[in-house]
């Protein structure tokens, strides 16, 4: 444990319940739970606004700008609706917690603006990155009021951490700000039902299953490596595809789908059924797959990777500069063709490497722990000095 000669409390803002494990790919919880393993006492906020808000918001706003703003993004969260509503709740426990060590926000577009309590903002990718690099289109008039925004809450902010180095490295340059990556990332692990690694490697080589994790946003994806299976299912009638995050009905129309593909919707970690069969359905794979363009789930594939799984991606900014152009634990797809799906699968599950590309996956991730990234966090936190926050 870190020892520090201030407070131990901390004011910990995030978007939804941080003591629930479901929110945002786990990440408030496993954060807040290793500051708590720190000897830090916690003051939650949840700023999630209601789900009513959302509805109206989408009723009477969302639905009309798509009309002549196709795909914005300006969600009721990026508004300044929201916004007054927010820094009025972080104003109140601000107020009443004036003796925090530390703000830590799960965002980067919240800060404490009230008193000399520094504020560290910790996110995955801004909202211009969305639209510029991940949509490759210009902003819209009016998601320029919140890029405008969100650039100034980070310059106020004393620490800003990004869980991928590219987001860094655009972020600093973009907004000549100095933003930090602490040189690893994390596992969201939650398994409550642990079982050797002889025994997940035995499974794995025994195993005739594909996995696919990812929610609907990844759809695209899921049809092409579905489209793919048809095909080997039809040379190796053993094979299994599972899908963990969407349902069949969100594939729609599919004739081609074969009996030897399941379905399982979101599975809740929280839940013990949920977390068994995750885990489980991650122990018996013998490669995970999603072949979405422009990202492919990051999270699911380290967490993957940590239980000896090989994974083909079509390999992303972040995580190239995670683990390098050349893939030795998997496969990563020049395109995302059927035909080039299909081949690296089939490449991967039968090749006289597979048992050194299950230990390469496992070795790649065997330093991204939340201990360590909270421990690296917390020294970051140590070097700032309380200054007036303007």
């Amino acid at each position: 444990m870190i020892n520090t000669s201030q407070s131990k409390k901390i004011i910990f803002v995030s978007y939804g319940d941080s003591t629930a494990a479901s929110s945002w790919s786990n990440i408030p919880y496993l954060f807040s739970k290793n500051l708590e393993k720190h000897g830090f006492d916690l003051v939650r906020l949840n700023i999630l606004p209601e789900p009513e808000r959302n509805l109206w918001w989408n009723k009477n706003v969302s639905r009309y700008l798509s009309i002549f703003f196709p795909n914005h993004q300006y969600s009721y969260i990026r508004s300044w609706f929201f916004r007054r509503e927010t820094f009025s709740k972080i104003k109140q426990v601000i107020a009443r917690n004036q003796d925090a060590y530390f703000c830590i926000f799960l965002n980067f577009e919240f800060y404490n603006r009230y008193n000399d309590i520094p504020s560290m903002l910790f996110g995955d990718w801004s909202y211009d990155m969305i639209i510029l690099d991940r949509l490759k289109r210009k902003p819209y008039f009016f998601e320029k009021w919140f890029i405008k925004y969100q650039r100034e809450a980070l310059k106020k902010a004393q620490i800003k951490i990004s869980l991928f180095e590219d987001t860094k490295d655009i972020l600093s340059k973009r907004y000549k700000i100095d933003v930090k990556h602490l040189g690893i990332n994390v596992i969201n692990d939650l398994n409550i039902n642990h079982i050797s690694s002889e025994e997940i490697l035995q499974a794995k080589i025994n195993s005739h299953h594909i996995l696919f994790i990812g929610t609907v946003k990844y759809i695209e994806g899921a049809k092409k490596l579905l489209a793919a299976f048809t095909i080997l299912s039809k040379k190796y009638p053993k094979l299994h595809l599972n899908f963990i995050g969407i349902d069949k009905k969100d594939i729609g129309e599919w004739v081609g789908i074969a009996e030897n593909v399941s379905f399982f919707g979101y599975l809740k970690k929280e839940v013990e059924e949920d977390n068994k069969l995750y885990y489980n359905l991650l122990h018996s794979a013998k490669v995970l797959v999603n072949p979405s363009e422009g990202w492919a789930a990051y999270s699911s594939s380290v967490e993957a990777m940590n239980y000896y799984t090989p994974v083909i991606i079509k390999p992303y900014n972040a995580f190239k500069k995670d683990f390098g152009s050349n893939c030795d634990f998997g496969y990563y797809l020049e395109n995302t063709k059927i035909e080039t799906i299909a081949n690296a699968i089939e490449n991967t599950i039968f090749s006289e490497n597979y048992f050194s590309y299950c230990k390469r996956a496992k070795e790649m991730v065997k330093s991204f722990t939340w201990e360590k990234y909270i421990e690296l966090l917390i020294r970051e936190m140590q070097k700032v000095k309380r200054a007036s926050c303007n």
